[in-house]
C-alpha cells in the first residue's frame, strides 16, 4: 500500500469510504457495534448487497434482514451516510460545481446552472436580496425616526374594532336561541 493511500473494502485506492472512515464514523457516532456488525457495514458501504455483506463477515446470507433492522445497525448506515456527505460528497460536488462555473470552454446555459446551484447551496437567492418592505424590516436595524414614522403609519392603519354593545347583545341573543 502506498504511504499516505488507504485500500477501501473494494480494494480501490482513495475509496472514500474505507474501513477506518467507516469505522472511525461509527465511534464518531457514539455508536458501539460487534466486530462483526462494523464488518458486514464496512462490506455493505464498500458496495456489496446486503447478504453478500452479511456472507462476507461470516453470517449466514439469509440473516441480512435482521442484521440491517437492528436499530443499531441503522443508526450506523445513516451515521456513516451522514459523515460520507458531509466530509467527502459535497466538498467534492462544490469542487466539480466551480469547476464547470470557472470552465470558459462550456456552455453558457450550463455554467449559468451551476452558478446557481452553488449559490442556493450558499444560501444566496434572488428573494434574499430583494429591496425588504419597511413592514418586513427588522427592528432592531431601524432607527428612532423609522421607528416612529412606522409606528405613526400603523397606527394610522388601525381602525376602532371595538363592538357596537347592541350588535353584540343581538348576536348572543341569536346564538342562545340556536341552542335553546
Amino acid at each position: 500500500m502506498v504511504k499516505g493511500k488507504e485500500t477501501g473494502v473494494g480494494g480501490r485506492k482513495n475509496e472514500a469510504m474505507t474501513p477506518a472512515k467507516v469505522s472511525k464514523a461509527i465511534e464518531n457516532a457514539g455508536l458501539s457495534l460487534t466486530e462483526k456488525q462494523i464488518r458486514i457495514l464496512q462490506f455493505y458501504i464498500g458496495g456489496m448487497s446486503k447478504s453478500a455483506a452479511c456472507e462476507a463477515a461470516g453470517f449466514p446470507p439469509t440473516l441480512s434482514w435482521s442484521a440491517f433492522n437492528h436499530p443499531k445497525m441503522a443508526a450506523a448506515v445513516g451515521a456513516v451516510v451522514d459523515q460520507f456527505l458531509t466530509v467527502e460528497a459535497a466538498p467534492a460536488a462544490l469542487r466539480l460545481l466551480y469547476k464547470v462555473v470557472d470552465d470558459d470552454k462550456m456552455a453558457a446555459g450550463v455554467r449559468v446552472q451551476a452558478a446557481n446551484s452553488l449559490l442556493d447551496r450558499a444560501g444566496f437567492t434572488a428573494k434574499r436580496h430583494e429591496k425588504q418592505d419597511d413592514n418586513t424590516r427588522d427592528v432592531s436595524t431601524m432607527s428612532a425616526d423609522e421607528l416612529r414614522a412606522q409606528i405613526a403609519k400603523l397606527e394610522a392603519e388601525m381602525q376602532d374594532v371595538t363592538p357596537d354593545s347592541d350588535a353584540v347583545s343581538g348576536a348572543i341573543d341569536s346564538y342562545d336561541a340556536d341552542f335553546a
